[in-house]
């Protein structure tokens, strides 16, 4: 499965290299496999030639099983020209014991943060009982995020939005 996330990876790359999705950025959201099936697209951006890193502009994983020590975050960062954003939960124990022998000796997405600067870490654990809990928590987790703003937001559910300042001209 991990390989053939990586091979879906560079199918996404080219579909958005031929500018198939039309002229403009896109935003990308995966769970599990899928959100490494983004991270190795924004690897495959990297390498092809020209410049890419206009084509994507806002990344949400999902509990991701992807290494941190083991992946190159820094290059998959600069494919991204807004929010990069990686949703992780410590109550992901499915992921946890899935990946443990390839990839959690160098840290996991899915359950911890990723430190690296641009990288937007939300806990979800609150809302995340298990891996499979984010297929329906998603819609939850995509509307705290507040994607449509060009700032860093997550507002957890007890959290009210704050009051915008309006200027009279």
């Amino acid at each position: 499965m991990v390989h053939q996330s990586e091979k879906a990876g560079k199918v996404l790359a080219d579909v958005l290299l031929k500018g198939l999705q039309g002229n403009r950025p896109v935003t990308l959201v995966g769970f599990s496999l899928g959100a490494r099936v983004i991270f190795k697209c924004l690897e495959f951006l990297a390498e092809s030639k020209g410049d890419n890193a206009g084509l994507v502009e806002r990344v949400v994983l999902l509990g991701a099983p992807i290494s941190i020590g083991d992946e190159n975050w820094e290059v998959a960062r600069k494919m991204v020209a807004g929010r990069f954003i990686n949703a992780y939960s410590t109550n992901d124990w499915t992921l946890g014991i899935t990946f443990r022998a390839s990839l959690l000796s160098q840290g996991l997405s899915g359950i911890q943060p990723v430190d690296l600067p641009g990288i937007e870490n939300v806990d979800v654990t609150h809302l995340i009982e298990g891996h499979s809990s984010y297929l329906w928590m998603a819609p939850k987790i995509l509307e705290q995020l507040e994607l449509d703003n060009y700032f860093a937001v997550y507002r957890g559910e007890h959290e009210k939005p704050q009051e915008e300042k309006s200027t009279v001209n």
